[in-house]
């Protein structure tokens, strides 16, 4: 797309105004291109987005982001933050049941595993 951008001499912008993980994996897209400025920034995202992400992204002195150096996207999620959004999930066809009440293993920052359980709509950690 950022390609397809350039050649036809198109600014684009970026729409992910809803946490910093979103902003992150955007702006991935369009690093390096100088004529590729534009982007949303979440000024007031929701409270789960900030909640799950431990760094955040924010506009320096002239309103630009500077795309993270960190690994991956750039940002570290906070997976213990996370349980409190979890929910039971049921997929059933047809009448079967494919999966219910699934455990999810989320690793802390320190590499720790913990097993949250999905069950009446809330999870708890194990």
């Amino acid at each position: 797309m950022a390609d397809y951008a350039v050649r036809k001499g198109v600014t684009t912008v970026k729409h992910t105004f809803t946490s910093h993980l979103a902003l992150c994996a955007s702006i991935q897209l369009f690093a390096g291109l100088p004529d590729q400025r534009i982007c949303e920034y979440p000024v007031k995202p929701q409270p789960m987005a900030c909640e799950m992400c431990k760094t955040h992204i924010a506009p320096d002195a002239n309103g630009e982001m500077r795309v993270p150096e960190a690994p991956g996207l750039g940002i570290e999620m906070d997976r213990m933050a996370m349980k409190k959004y979890l929910v039971g999930v049921e997929i059933t066809v047809g009448g079967k049941v494919f999966l219910s009440d699934a455990v999810t293993r989320l690793k802390t920052s320190s590499g720790a595993a913990t097993e949250i359980t999905h069950a009446a709509g809330r999870g708890r950690a194990r």
